[in-house]
């Protein structure tokens, strides 16, 4: 559901007026919940895929700390485009996630119980 929403939040945020009050508390929640996200992806157990997971998780903090080092210095294009493959990542991995064998598949198309 963090995810959906995350992903939801991120498409409105796309389709408002850029630099405004709620753009701006809206990006401070998107941004919080990535935060969140790449970082419980860090302490997650993840078996044999944890470079990808590693990887992930912190590629997704740097490009937030970047994301947001651009705007406070006013490099509003590089704050664009850093959210912007943010917000494609997330979609991708969303989709990733929802592949058969994979936990949240089995979550949202009613896999079976262990």
């Amino acid at each position: 559901l963090a995810i959906l929403t995350l992903v939801a939040t991120g498409w409105v945020m796309l389709l408002m007026p850029k630099g405004d009050r709620r753009h701006k508390m809206l990006g401070w929640i998107w941004v919080s919940g990535m935060g969140v996200m790449g970082l419980t992806s860090l302490a997650v157990p993840h078996g044999d895929s944890w470079v990808a997971a590693y990887v992930g998780g912190g590629s997704a903090l740097a490009l937030l700390a970047f994301g947001i080092y651009s705007v406070k210095r006013g490099k509003l294009r590089n704050h664009g485009r850093t959210m912007a493959m943010l917000m494609i990542a997330l979609v991708l991995m969303t989709l990733l996630s929802l592949l058969p064998g994979r936990l949240m598949h089995d979550v949202v198309f009613g896999g079976a119980a262990p």
